[in-house]
């Protein structure tokens, strides 16, 4: 889901390249139910976990499956 507005200060941000395979991803890397936004801003983009969630930790988790799935 797209999200309006100024980041969060959790948000983490990432080339918009990435963007596709992290959405695809992420709902698999956060609790079932926790809600997360996303937002581009030029060639930069962000995504925010809403609470109980950490952001970074989902993010991290989510490049690491990507990765896992292209070996």
């Amino acid at each position: 889901m797209g999200y309006a507005g100024a980041p969060q200060a959790n948000a983490v941000w990432f080339p918009v390249s990435e963007l596709h395979d992290l959405l695809r991803v992420i709902p698999r890397c956060i609790a079932p139910g926790v809600r997360y936004g996303f937002n581009i801003k030029g060639d930069q983009a962000y995504i925010h976990v809403h609470e109980p969630g950490d952001t970074a930790a989902a993010v991290a988790a989510a490049r690491t499956l990507i990765e896992r799935e292209r070996q």
